[in-house]
This record gives structure tokens, sequence and C-alpha cells, in this order.
């Protein structure tokens, strides 16, 4: 199980929709033809991997992002869990959603609510962990999310299994 977080730090004066991934999409004209809504931005594309983004958005990562976006379009891998780290409360009220990307028009969408993932009991209200039931992670997958204004978020994406072509070409030999 390996696991990535990208960090989000919000100065802008409205709510934006950011691509966390944008799978095949490569523009933000595409995203809006294939998966029906407008993007201020996605991520893991050049020149707008790190800094600055549309609307004062700075992003971090702790690993590079873009390579990493490359790397599950080559490896489809099972998304176990995302945690959700943030300063304003009300950004758990924002859906992550998740887009099969078709050419053959629109393809599923499967939605997440950080604070239904919430019990009650939860000492840190800042904090969410989204079990995502073993959605894919892939080419044809898209993530969608709101950002508040003012909002620092942080998104941490728990991987569990992944389809190496690679180690599956190594298994083969050694049989």
């Amino acid at each position: 199980m390996c696991k990535d977080s990208v960090f989000l730090d919000s100065r802008q004066s409205v709510d934006k929709k950011i691509c966390l991934f944008p799978g095949l999409l490569k523009r933000k004209e595409q995203a809006a033809n294939v998966v029906g809504t407008n993007f201020a931005q996605l991520l893991g594309l050049p020149p707008a991997s790190y800094g600055q983004l549309d609307g004062d958005i700075t992003v971090s990562s702790s690993i590079d992002w873009e390579f990493f976006i490359d790397w599950l379009r080559e490896n489809p891998s099972l998304l176990n869990e995302i945690q959700v780290r943030c300063t304003d409360t009300t950004q758990l009220n924002n859906p992550i959603e998740l887009y099969e990307l078709t050419p053959f028009g629109r393809g599923r969408m499967n939605t997440l609510v950080p604070d239904t993932a919430q019990s009650q009991s939860d000492a840190n209200t800042q904090l969410v962990n989204v079990k995502t039931a073993g959605l894919q992670l892939d080419s044809i997958t898209a993530i969608g999310v709101v950002i508040n204004k003012n909002a620092t978020v942080n998104f941490t994406f728990i991987i569990g299994t992944t389809n190496s072509a690679a180690e599956d070409l190594q298994r083969a030999y050694q049989l």
C-alpha cells in the first residue's frame, strides 16, 4: 500500500472547481466536453503542476504530482481511501467527484462527500477518512473537487493493489 498527498492553499475570493486527477484529459475545454464540467485547473499537466494556479491557489505535493498522474495512467490502481484535512470545515461538504472518461457520451460519476464519512465521535473535525470501496484510478478516471475560497486542503490518496504490466512480465519470466 502506498500513499501520496496533494496540498492546496487557496487565496482566491471565490470557490473554484479543480481536477486533481485528469486521467486522459489534456485541456480544460476537453474536460468540459467529456465530463460536462468546467474546471478552473487540471492538476498534473504542465506547466501548472506546481506553484501558483488560476485564482491564487498554491499547489504542492509530497512527490512529483505530474509523474504520479502519469504512473497511474500506466498502472491502474485501486483507491482504498482519501484522507481530507482542511482548515475550513465547510470544505468537507464539497463532494469529491470521480468521473469515468469515455468518448461515447458521459460515463458514470461517483460522488463521495467527506462530511458524510465523519462520525459524531470523531475528535478531529478537520480530518476525515473517506473509504472509497476500491474505486480505480487509471487513464479513464478523473477526480474533481470544489476548493472553498480562502481554504487550505490536503488530500491524501491511499493506494491499494496496483496492476503493473512490468511486474506481470517479470512474474511470467520467472515461471
